[in-house]
């Protein structure tokens, strides 16, 4: 059954609302040399191992040489197993090659490389690269919750394609929509894709048909035109899952006049950028957090626009860490 809750805009705080549910910089040392084994004939390190998302990082990989050109490749522990996530060329002759290693979103990785030698394939040892954010976040995290029936995004099929009704958004919504997304992704790993923009008003508890094959809207609007804002709601979130869990569409409205209450952009509270945050969060999955140290605290008025620890744990449970759990067998 659906299920609602939330607290009037009216109220001196603020708040923002929930979701209706539906059936990683330190200075960079100097590179490491890494050697190579009859016992071990390919070996791999890292030339850091704890980084800021984004953060360049490179890996280091040598062999014995030989008389052809090898494909070195990367591998990711994931739930599923190893998962191949980038490669590079090992010339001819060569002994070492210097590989990038993905840093995008919040993550503990566990590495590991692979080529042929004497025509066997070679696998190296395991290599761990922490990615984290640039601040420090603040609050416990355990501060976090999904929703009681817990869904989320399979990180695997895509990015999250999205569509905007932006007739009656304020100046910069649009960037300050992007940027909400940006911090989601580096969060998640979840990918968001704009694909044009529509006229479709969210109806709450109805899953509609999106422009261009989005599965999600988000649209600024004012009191009256959705039941989303009945009750005075700045902002909020519908989401439908299927039988496994797994999110197929969400709607955001978001009260068009929602600027005359909240200052632009993200830094202290209260910002637009939190609301947007806010509302986004529960679309990839969680809801409200009992601290004001966490953008999932349902009183905009009180939240700076940075995740806290609560929120970084609860959208790592929702994230791509979480692998293609949707996968048949």
């Amino acid at each position: 059954m659906p299920h609602t809750h939330g607290v009037p805009a009216s109220r001196l705080s603020l708040p923002v609302a929930t979701v209706l549910c539906f059936l990683a910089l330190a200075a960079v040392p100097a590179q490491p040399t890494v050697a190579w084994s009859a016992e071990q004939p390919i070996a791999f390190s890292l030339d850091r191992s704890d980084v800021t998302a984004g953060a360049k990082v490179t890996g280091v990989v040598s062999v014995v040489a030989e008389s052809e050109e090898r494909v070195v490749r990367i591998e990711r522990a994931m739930p599923e197993g190893w998962v191949h996530v980038g490669s590079a060329v090992l010339p001819a002759g060569a002994t070492e090659v210097l590989v990038p290693m993905p840093t995008g979103y919040y993550s503990s990785y566990s590495y590991r490389v692979s080529t042929t030698s004497e025509q066997a394939l070679v696998t190296s040892s395991e290599q761990t690269l922490d990615v984290g954010p640039a601040f420090v976040p603040a609050g416990p995290p355990g501060d976090w919750a999904a929703w009681a029936v817990e869904q989320r995004w399979d990180p695997c099929v895509g990015p999250i394609r999205y569509v905007v009704n932006a007739g009656q958004a304020w100046p910069r919504a649009l960037a300050e929509t992007r940027e909400a997304l940006r911090r989601i992704t580096r969060a998640t790993g979840l990918r968001f894709l704009a694909v044009g923009s529509t006229r479709v008003v969210p109806k709450g508890r109805q899953i509609q048909r999106l422009p261009n094959g989005a599965d999600l809207v988000i649209a600024w609007l004012r009191r009256g035109q959705t039941p989303l804002l009945s009750g005075g709601h700045l902002g909020r979130t519908s989401s439908f899952h299927d039988g496994e869990g797994r999110t197929t569409h969400a709607q955001v409205a978001i009260r068009r006049n929602a600027d005359r209450y909240l200052k632009p952009g993200f830094g202290a509270a209260p910002r637009r950028g939190s609301l947007l945050m806010h509302e986004l969060t529960h679309v990839v999955g969680l809801d409200h957090a009992r601290s004001s140290s966490q953008i999932m605290y349902p009183d905009v008025s009180a939240v700076a626009s940075q995740f806290g620890s609560g929120d970084l744990r609860g959208l790592a449970h929702v994230g791509a860490q979480r692998g293609c759990v949707f996968t048949a067998a």
